[in-house]
């Protein structure tokens, strides 16, 4: 079995470039772990040598971490709990490499801070994972990119499943907003702009997108101008209409982004209150 105990001896008197700037609680729960063994029989260990074949042959996760950096040490422990909870139920390989020993494949992917993790898919360029270093945003990460967004919604049926949560009922979980932009099959422009959000959201959000010739049911249903986005929130049951008319895919992403924040507030704050 393939069990790897943190913190070695020799290594506890040696500090990295960041060790002495470490946020108390990292440095805490580094403590506290230190010694506890990890199943990282779970997670395959990538080298110089096996990184590339890898990634090119199976879809992966990679953690890039410096086994000398407390931060890294701290998330290497959410990864594997990662790994457990997917143990059997993922077809994602979770794979990692410690830049430390292999400092020149790490380079290559553009990782020069710690720790960082990346999705690899074939014909994809690789998505960087930029949420919080926990296991549950991570999961989340994950399950969100099961799904190639934006879906491309084709019958109105299609488009209320969407709206309603049921057409992806199982990541609904992992995503309490669904974002659908509603375009007419002339606007050219601005579906390239919500394919180029929907893109750079993938993996936190889902989004869809609808530019059939009877668009005009949705839009006068929910009271939309083409173009526009229709914002579903799930545990509240309410689709809101935002117009789209010259927005840009990176105010979109704000937009949407916003909704996700407004959504987290809420549940936060009626938590709070009960």
């Amino acid at each position: 079995m393939d069990v790897e105990e943190t913190g070695e001896d020799e290594d506890d008197d040696v500090e990295g470039p960041d060790m002495g700037i470490q946020d108390d609680e990292v440095a805490e729960s580094v403590s506290r772990d230190r010694k506890r063994q990890l199943p990282l029989e779970l997670i395959l260990e990538l080298t110089e040598e096996t990184f590339n074949a890898t990634v090119m042959a199976s879809d992966s996760i990679v953690l890039f971490y410096a086994g000398w950096q407390a931060v890294s040490m701290a998330f290497l422990h959410s990864y594997t709990d990662l790994a457990v909870k997917l143990k059997g139920a993922s077809t994602m390989l979770l794979t990692r490499i410690n830049c430390a020993d292999w400092p020149d494949t790490c380079n290559k992917q553009n990782v020069t801070e710690f720790p960082v993790v990346k999705m690899y898919k074939e014909g994809e360029n690789p998505v960087s994972y930029s949420g919080m270093l926990g296991t549950e945003e991570l999961l989340k990460f994950i399950q969100l990119n099961r799904i190639s967004c934006p879906v491309n919604i084709t019958s109105i049926q299609e488009a209320e499943e969407y709206l309603s949560g049921e057409l992806y009922k199982d990541l609904i979980i992992y995503s309490s907003v669904s974002a659908l932009g509603l375009f007419s099959p002339t606007m050219t422009t601005a579906k390239e702009r919500f394919t180029e959000a929907g893109k750079l959201l993938k993996g936190y959000v889902i989004t869809g997108i609808y530019s059939e010739e009877d668009v005009s049911i949705l839009s006068n249903k929910y009271t939309a101008t083409l173009p526009a986005l229709l914002l579903a929130r799930h545990k509240e049951g309410k689709v809101e209409s935002i117009p789209l008319a010259n927005t840009h895919a990176q105010q979109m992403v704000q937009i949407i982004t916003n909704a996700l924040l407004e959504t987290f507030v809420s549940i936060f704050y009626n938590k709070d209150v009960i």
